[in-house]
């Protein structure tokens, strides 16, 4: 914010520096959790940048795509997928179908679905999001791990957890080797604990995971980007034991 202030007065308050300091508040306000601010902050930005460079800039992209995660975030999903969906055609317009900025806002789009039940949908949006990853990155860069824990969520929720625990095998390898931010690798922590959950003989490992989880969450603030927080852990805690 301090930055902010002096962007605005050394370039004016509608100078694109200025509306990408605000993009980047609202995914801090997003990180905490405090949806509204972060709401607030991605819509001026967008409106900025659409002043400044017109509809169709890859800034106005990424601030729509911000924005749909902070729609998804609050619960209304009409406006994610409506934000998320054209920030998507103009990724995929400027930079080609195989992008990793197309398959970001792919994942996205999957787990909104998923937030509202489309299991189906969810899958597909994840499977092609994991697959252009898996040509454009390297197997254990951390982005690849978004995905993986999207299409173990969908096959927890299906339930499949065979297939729910080979991808969050993968996601945890991933978040433990690569420097990321402990709420993600708690997420991936607590659904592979809830793939191994139906084998009776990994229940004492599912429980260490989850309680990895709980201890990473209670010493961070706000969910990050996971979409697991500490009550639902502490629920699941409450209500499963190795014994």
């Amino acid at each position: 914010q301090r930055a902010l202030a002096i962007q605005e007065k050394a370039l004016g308050i509608e100078h694109p520096n200025v509306a990408a300091i605000l993009d980047n508040l609202g995914i801090v306000f997003d990180s905490l959790g405090d949806y509204e601010n972060a709401k607030r902050h991605h819509q001026q930005a967008l409106a900025m940048f659409q002043r400044a460079h017109g509809p169709d800039h890859a800034s106005v992209a990424s601030s729509l795509g911000n924005l749909g995660i902070v729609f998804a975030n609050l619960g209304d999903y009409d406006n994610a997928k409506l934000h998320l969906q054209r920030s998507l055609a103009m990724f995929q317009k400027a930079l080609g179908v195989d992008h990793p900025d197309v398959a970001s806002n792919l994942n996205s789009l999957g787990s909104v679905f998923a937030d509202q039940g489309d299991m189906e949908s969810a899958q597909i949006y994840h499977q092609r999001a994991l697959a252009i990853y898996e040509k454009a990155l390297d197997a254990d860069h951390p982005d690849m791990a978004y995905p993986l824990v999207g299409l173990a969520t969908v096959a927890l929720k299906t339930g499949d957890p065979e297939t729910a625990r080979a991808y969050a095998e993968r996601a945890v390898l991933i978040r433990k080797v690569g420097t990321v931010a402990p709420q993600l690798l708690a997420e991936a922590r607590f659904a592979l604990a809830q793939a191994l959950w139906s084998e009776r003989s990994e229940r004492a490992r599912a429980c260490a995971l989850v309680e990895q989880a709980r201890d990473a969450l209670t010493a961070t603030e706000g969910p990050g980007e996971s979409k697991v927080d500490l009550a639902e852990i502490e629920a699941w805690l409450a209500t499963h034991h190795a014994m």
